[in-house]
């Protein structure tokens, strides 16, 4: 049996086992151990070989470099890509250009009916207005919800102690809200 590693070298061959020893049919075998440090290669060539290559390495990382600094233009450019700047800017060119050609179309109905045209500083008020009532009926459901809520809660407590169930307009009463004005 042969027992070899990468570096190994047969002239290091230094014990014989006999097959008594681990039960096997042959007379004897030999066991190379391998001893030493590292397998060195003392070439010449194999160190110019390294040299070269290492300085292709350090010249191609230069070239690289070189290249980045001096080209014109961004790699995101030679890909055929954009910032995400330009594209923001160029989505904002187009929605600007949108309204525009919107707010002709509409005052150009509006004046074939007779009626006032609109700007640009009308309709963001409008849509200011709209999301402001959007914001208050929002408030006002979560409030009514909340509220609801609230009285399930406090009336199966109520009903397990045997006191009679609470009503929205009870509790509109009792805290100052106006029950008709609220629904």
């Amino acid at each position: 049996m042969l027992i070899a590693s990468a570096g190994f070298r047969p002239a290091h061959a230094v014990a014989y086992v006999t097959p008594l020893q681990h039960g096997l049919e042959r007379k004897s075998f030999a066991v190379f151990v391998w001893r030493g440090g590292p397998a060195r290669l003392d070439s010449g060539a194999v160190d110019a070989f390294a040299i070269v290559l290492l300085g292709a390495l350090a010249a191609l990382i230069l070239w690289l470099v070189i290249l980045g600094k001096f080209y014109p233009g961004s790699g995101l450019e030679q890909l055929g890509l954009r910032s995400a700047r330009q594209i923001t800017e160029e989505r904002e060119e187009l929605e600007a250009e949108d309204l525009s050609q919107m707010l002709a179309a509409h005052n150009e109905r509006r004046r074939r009916r007779g009626q006032p045209e609109v700007t640009a500083g009308d309709l963001e008020r409008q849509v200011h207005n709209d999301m402001a009532e959007v914001q208050r009926r929002r408030q006002q459901y979560l409030a009514d919800r909340e509220l609801d809520q609230l009285l399930e809660a406090t009336n199966a407590r109520r009903r397990a102690r045997g006191l009679p169930e609470r009503t929205r307009d009870d509790v509109k009463r009792e805290f100052g809200g106006d029950p008709a004005a609220e629904g």
